[in-house]
């Protein structure tokens, strides 16, 4: 193999120069990757934690960990962490005003989704579609709170009937309020 600069390598770090360290003749890629292996076991670069003190203020419930066997498969924890569903069950959302209705079910609070979205299931009622000017009321099973008015843009209801996935909370909701997840406690919190 062709190497052009120093051999030296600091301890568990991986010098790979692709231009350079090409296998000749009859070296296979697999021993040439088996001879680069580190010495030590990789570090986290960034760690983000949660303390009692951050959490304080905050209105909690426990995650579902593991998640049933007929909705997941796959391993039941992660880096030492249970696996727990995304959705929390038994949240209410109340819709008043210029529409009205009320239903309990999952939700799930996700940064990624511009409007809400009210997944309705077979037989409940609930109005087919929710009007600008409508109130809007979720609560948590922890009694946490966030009321808002549908409105055009991120505050829009969309409703979805004959559903059977959880409710979205969307981005707005994250415009004026605070989540986090603490996987180390299997809790999800409110503020």
């Amino acid at each position: 193999m062709a190497r052009h600069g120093s051999d030296r390598c600091e301890p568990g770090r991986l010098r790979w120069h692709a231009a350079t360290d090409i296998p000749e003749g009859n070296q296979s890629l697999s021993r040439l990757v088996s001879e680069r292996k580190p010495t030590t076991a990789p570090q986290p670069m960034l760690t983000v934690g949660l303390t009692s003190t951050l959490e304080a203020g905050f209105s909690t419930v426990d995650l579902t960990c593991l998640p049933p066997a007929n909705t997941y498969v796959g391993p039941t924890a992660m880096d030492g962490y249970p696996v727990c569903l995304a959705a929390i069950p038994e949240t209410t959302i109340a819709v008043s005003g210029l529409a009205t209705g009320t239903l309990t079910g999952e939700v799930i609070f996700d940064t990624g989704t511009p409007s809400m979205t009210v997944s309705v299931p077979a037989g409940i009622s609930f109005p087919a579609a929710i009007p600008d000017g409508a109130d809007v009321l979720i609560t948590t099973p922890s009694g946490f709170t966030y009321p808002y008015t549908s409105a055009p843009g991120i505050t829009n209801v969309v409703v979805e009937g004959n559903s059977t996935v959880a409710s979205i909370i969307g981005i707005a909701y994250f415009t004026t309020n605070s989540l986090f997840i603490d996987f180390a406690m299997s809790i999800e919190g409110w503020k």
